[in-house]
């Protein structure tokens, strides 16, 4: 309880002037569930923050598991209000993890890299961060992002069967991979600010998804649907659109799907 009210205050006062609901829970199975369930109970207060100290069912994309690990670990839900333009919808996950990136690598000092969509890697290939995003459709018309977030912390208290045997190979954290790490509250109201103010910090989605592109150049295989493309991946566009060049120079535009690197 303690640790709970002491990480709610210190975000709050971090934000203060914002106007962000933020409340923390001891455990959840979902962040973006609890959110999702509140709101269609009437609750209206945005921007608003969910955080949970123990996640026991994350949900991440392509239907996979968030690992939420404990104290190490990081989980949180954003919800605010988005612009109709369907642009701009289809573009804010993507300006999301690009705003996200950045912010993470001012605040720790490291080099972290952006995987489309919104996916963040250590330099070697390491997954940090990852990002569920989910829209509500209020009455009315008002449109309603979750952006449910899980960081990869400080995993040095934890042994080896602490951490799946699954993604053991594939995770990575902050600790391990950047100069410094914040406080628990200050990474936190970082990570709230960086979905808040997305747009302002990504004005122009192609040319800063360029600075923290892991992809950039590299042969892929993008699994959209049914479909499986391989091509050199070359950004994105004012939609957040992944650009894959594929044979003979045919231009693939993917909107959502997996881009994997081929080694």
């Amino acid at each position: 309880m303690e640790k709970r009210l002491e990480l709610e205050s210190g975000i709050s006062g971090l934000l203060a002037g914002r106007n962000v609901c933020v409340r923390v829970y001891e455990s959840l199975g979902s962040t973006n569930d609890k959110m999702s369930q509140d709101i269609d109970g009437g609750f209206s207060d945005f921007p608003a923050a969910c955080i949970a100290l123990e996640q026991t069912s994350g949900r991440g994309r392509m239907k996979r598991r968030w690992h939420s690990l404990g104290n190490a670990s990081l989980s949180l839900t954003v919800a605010r209000r988005i612009a109709r333009e369907a642009s701009f919808a289809e573009s804010f996950t993507v300006r999301v993890g690009c705003a996200l990136c950045g912010r993470l690598n001012d605040l720790c000092g490291g080099n972290l890299k952006l995987k489309w969509p919104n996916d963040i890697y250590s330099r070697d290939g390491k997954k940090i961060s990852g990002m569920l995003s989910e829209l509500k459709i209020l009455p009315g018309g008002n449109y309603i992002v979750l952006a449910g977030i899980g960081i990869n912390v400080d995993f040095s208290s934890l042994g080896e069967s602490d951490i799946p045997r699954e993604i053991r190979a594939i995770y990575g954290d902050l600790k391990s991979n950047t100069e410094h790490v914040p406080p628990m509250a200050a990474l936190a109201a970082a990570v709230i600010s960086s979905v808040i103010d997305a747009e302002i910090l990504v004005p122009d989605i192609c040319a800063d998804f360029k600075k923290h592109d892991w992809l950039l150049g590299r042969q892929v295989r993008l699994r959209e649907g049914d479909a499986i493309i391989e091509g050199i991946a070359g950004g994105v566009n004012e939609l957040g659109n992944l650009l894959v060049r594929g044979k003979e120079g045919r231009v693939h535009f993917a909107k959502s799907g997996e881009a994997s690197i081929i080694k």
